[in-house]
Parts: C-alpha cells; structure tokens; sequence
C-alpha cells in the first residue's frame, strides 16, 4: 500500500494534487481521506506476518481485503471521471 500512497501524495505532486475541482465531486476529498484511513487502520490491525495471518487472523486480513478494494472503486470511478481518464484493474496484471 505505501506504493499507492506515494502514487497519490507524490513527492511534490501526485495524483490528488491533480484532481481539477470544478470536475471531482462535491464531498470526494473528504471521503478520500476516510476510505484511505480505514485502508491504514486494517493493515495495521493485521498481525505479521502476513502469511501466518491468514491462517491465525484470517478476519483481519479480509477486513484489509475490504477496506483496499472500497478504495480502489474510488479511484476506478470518481477520480478517474475527474481526471479523465480510463483506468482499468485486473488481477492477470502483474500487481
């Protein structure tokens, strides 16, 4: 996750930073910011390491699953509407 982070802060610049306002929804940074919180919350709340989580806390790890893919439809659709472009996830992508 620290790698979609950085995609989206960036150094200097990244992805929210080009979000052009007249275009993202009224209410779509604050959702954000929660959506990407509860992501934080549920890894952190996953015991290391992770191989031995899903057998030992497997709820933990569908909580992080849940919380990851909550984000990811914000991204698939009101930020990339607002940005206008086509992003698609799939999972034979090499992520």
């Amino acid at each position: 996750y620290a790698g979609a982070e950085a995609v989206l802060d960036g150094a200097d610049l990244g992805l929210l930073d080009l979000m052009p306002l007249d275009r993202t929804p009224v209410g779509f940074f604050e959702d954000f910011d929660v959506r990407r919180q509860a992501v934080r919350d549920a890894f952190a709340a996953v015991p290391e390491p992770l191989t031995g989580a899903v057998s030992s806390a497997p709820a933990t790890v569908v909580a992080a699953q849940d919380a990851l893919r909550e984000l990811q439809v914000s991204i698939q659709s009101d930020m990339t509407q607002a940005l206008g472009v086509t992003l698609a996830f799939n999972d034979n992508d090499g992520d």
